[in-house]
């Protein structure tokens, strides 16, 4: 198994979904794109493959009508040719992996509310919004969430931050949106919630665990017996 295929395919995966599902999914034989108006979340385009001149120049194109951020792994296009076209890094994610088989939890299960409705999607969206520094709509969450589990951490009744668990096959559980919330963090929340998470993913017979680690997280992941594998970068236009 590719490992740092699936890890992007199910990331892709789920932008598709959500363009798909809340707005507008485009994909041809050089890249894809998936956008949703009047938010910020997918919005953004991705290369299906190594770059020609003639396809990149349509996938520049494509992604300025939208106002689209443009993701990159492995190099695949040229740095100086995004700079060329006014684009700036925004972030930079590094992909990870590491087999369920090999997992044992680590300290107490933390409570996870799974969304399911219009308050518990709100609910979300707000914990999202305040890890995370921008939002996912409610009404994404409620649009996918057949697809997508969507959880709410909580500890006592207190919720301390969200998480995201997405299958686009089943041996392969991929863990999106984990954050705490600013007030909580620092108690040891992350730990627990990511613990929780694989704990689901691993029960529901999936055999690896995939995620894209920022350096916040990095350590935490690593710690817990990720394998790093890939660079993430995501260029956005005029910053």
């Amino acid at each position: 198994m590719n490992l740092i295929q699936e890890n992007i395919d199910n990331l892709t995966s789920l932008w598709q979904l959500a363009g798909n599902r809340c707005g507008v999914f485009g994909q041809n034989s050089g890249y894809s794109f998936s956008y949703i108006p009047q938010s910020v979340w997918p919005n953004r385009l991705w290369l299906n493959g190594a770059a020609d001149t003639t396809t990149f120049n349509e996938a520049i194109t494509k992604a300025k009508q939208y106002g689209l951020g443009i993701s990159l792994w492995d190099e695949l296009m040229e740095m100086h040719q995004l700079e060329a076209e006014g684009y700036k890094l925004k972030s930079e994610l590094q992909g990870m992996s590491m087999p369920l088989e090999e997992w044992e939890r680590q300290g107490q299960p933390i409570e996870l509310l799974t969304v399911g409705d219009d308050l518990s999607a709100a609910m979300w969206s707000d914990l999202f919004q305040q890890a995370f520094g921008y939002r996912i709509d409610s009404a994404t969450v409620l649009k996918t969430m057949n697809r997508v589990q969507y959880f709410i951490a909580r500890d006592h009744g207190q919720p301390v931050g969200t998480a995201v668990l997405f299958h686009h096959k089943p041996e392969i559980a991929g863990i999106h949106s984990m954050g705490i919330i600013p007030d909580m963090r620092r108690k040891g929340y992350a730990e627990r919630l990511l613990h929780s998470v694989l704990g689901i993913g691993k029960a529901s017979g999936a055999q690896w665990g995939t995620l894209q680690a920022s350096s916040m997280g990095k350590a935490l992941y690593l710690k817990t017996g990720f394998t790093q594998q890939f660079t993430l970068k995501t260029y956005k236009y005029n910053i």
